[in-house]
């Protein structure tokens, strides 16, 4: 029984690993600039199958071994991303910084692409690669092909309207820069200023969520090792029905918590539509 018990938990891990890899989503052409769903999916469907396998050891009921797949397939979704977060708002405040050295730059009476070379040097560190990269590209002459570069790298919607004002100005559309810089800035500075507001606040409605599924994995813990008898009307066909409905309608409220608490970003200027259609969106 033991090495049958075993080896149906190896199927059920092995069987939720090859459902979540179907689920992929087939690769894009290379010239999307669209980052993929889940970049550690492989990491994300072998955590799934070893914590599916392992509650379906122990508990030999299928329902629960799902949902601890499920659960763990999305943690990082639900408890995670605090690094993301920290760099999208480095992002923000860098470009805002980025932008503001521009202006001055451009304001004492220096060109577009000596501007951008001074500031390559001197570029807040989340984005001087970038940077660094565009300046070079522009001493060659490739100022206008290389902005169209620096913002699909940066992937940001106020780096699209940066580039946008830098791409009209280079190619000589009578763009006044210094007061466009200026304004740009500004936006950046109450974005980012304005994002780390939204995230304070929803910081509460994450820690929400780690107690509350803290506190259902430390009850369930609890009744399987101390009152297993608890749950032997769930062990039948019907019961594990029952129980997909309820841990269903508890996902469904667990996941509906977590979107409370995500940022929603502003669609970019620059993904999915030519130069021209950008320009006419700003």
């Amino acid at each position: 029984m033991s090495l049958l018990s075993l080896l149906l938990g190896a199927g059920v891990g092995l069987g939720l690993m090859l459902i979540i890899t179907g689920m992929r989503p087939r690769p894009k052409p290379a010239s999307s600039s669209t980052p993929p769903r889940w970049p550690d999916l492989d990491k994300r469907v072998l955590r799934a199958a070893i914590a599916g396998g392992a509650v379906f050891l122990l508990m030999r009921w299928p329902v629960p071994a799902l949902a601890a797949a499920v659960l763990t397939f999305f943690f990082t979704d639900l408890f995670g991303a605090k690094a993301a977060r920290e760099a999208v708002q480095a992002l923000t405040e860098a470009i805002a910084s980025w932008t503001e050295m521009l202006r001055d730059i451009v304001v004492a009476a220096h060109g577009l692409e000596e501007a951008i070379e001074v500031s390559a040097d001197i570029a807040p560190t989340p984005i001087r690669p970038q940077v660094v990269t565009l300046a070079g590209q522009a001493r060659r002459g490739r100022l206008v092909p290389a902005l169209s570069e620096f913002g699909a790298e940066l992937a940001h919607p106020l780096g699209d309207l940066v580039v946008l004002a830098l791409r009209q100005a280079a190619e000589g559309r009578g763009v006044e820069l210094g007061p466009t810089l200026a304004a740009l800035a500004l936006t950046a500075r109450e974005d980012a200023a304005m994002r780390q507001r939204v995230e304070t606040r929803r910081a509460h409605v994450r820690t929400a969520v780690r107690i509350i599924i803290g506190a259902t994995v430390a009850m369930v813990a609890f009744v399987v090792f101390l009152n297993r008898r608890y749950l032997h009307a769930y062990g039948t066909t019907t019961g594990q029905v029952v129980l997909a409905v309820v841990i269903a309608f508890g996902g469904v409220a667990l996941w509906w918590l977590a979107a409370m608490g995500r940022y929603q970003s502003p669609e970019r200027f620059l993904v999915g539509a030519t130069t021209a259609e950008a320009e006419d969106r700003w």
